[in-house]
């Protein structure tokens, strides 16, 4: 298989119904004022007051991407018609020694009081582990917002989005508090990146 660290952002379907996606991580600019995020000049000043250096990730657009992308395979699915749970698992390239960012309150709040997750690994599998059992389990057709299909994707990816947040050291989804947050920082995000 060709290396998926080589692509920019893809969309592959194969015929046995199967997918895989290809999500660049934007790094951020380094600089005050440079991001229209409300909470990266905090974030920032942050980062730069506790002395780190490294590059800085934005996992609010990474998530936007993830779930259009699967709200676009469910589609697919549904035209094949395949129905039920799929399996899914992320793999992270190239992350050593990134600073994640999320577009959260509570993460910048949770930031200043415990320190800056640096990622340590090159390369990491989220959920962890490479044996079929080690995969998330994602059902389209659960919990749809008003029963409205086309909320499919966001629902669907959510569990998957927050085990990558988890994987580089951002555990905000725990609580239906910090999962409506995170919801609201991805409407932003899209919102923000479809004018750019």
């Amino acid at each position: 298989a060709r290396d998926a660290s080589l692509e920019g952002l893809t969309f592959r379907w194969f015929r046995n119904g199967a997918a895989r996606f290809t999500v660049p991580i934007r790094l951020l600019p380094t600089n005050p004022g440079s991001d229209s995020y409300p909470m990266y000049d905090e974030f920032l000043e942050t980062v730069r007051s506790r002395g780190f250096q490294g590059p800085i990730a934005d996992f609010s657009l990474c998530a936007v991407l993830l779930t259009a992308l699967v709200g676009k395979y469910i589609r697919l699915r549904d035209t094949s018609a395949l129905s039920g749970p799929f399996y899914a698992k992320a793999k992270l390239h190239d992350v050593w020694r990134i600073i994640p960012f999320v577009n959260m309150r509570s993460y910048v709040a949770h930031v200043k009081e415990w320190g800056i997750p640096l990622v340590q690994e090159n390369e990491s599998y989220t959920p962890p582990g490479l044996a079929p059992e080690s995969l998330i389990s994602l059902d389209p057709g659960a919990n749809l917002i008003n029963e409205d299909r086309r909320s499919a994707g966001l629902i669907t990816a959510l569990p998957l989005a927050g085990c990558l947040l988890w994987a580089v050291g951002i555990g905000s989804l725990a609580d239906a508090k910090g999962l409506n947050e995170f919801s609201g920082a991805m409407m932003e995000a899209a919102t923000t990146h479809r004018a750019h």
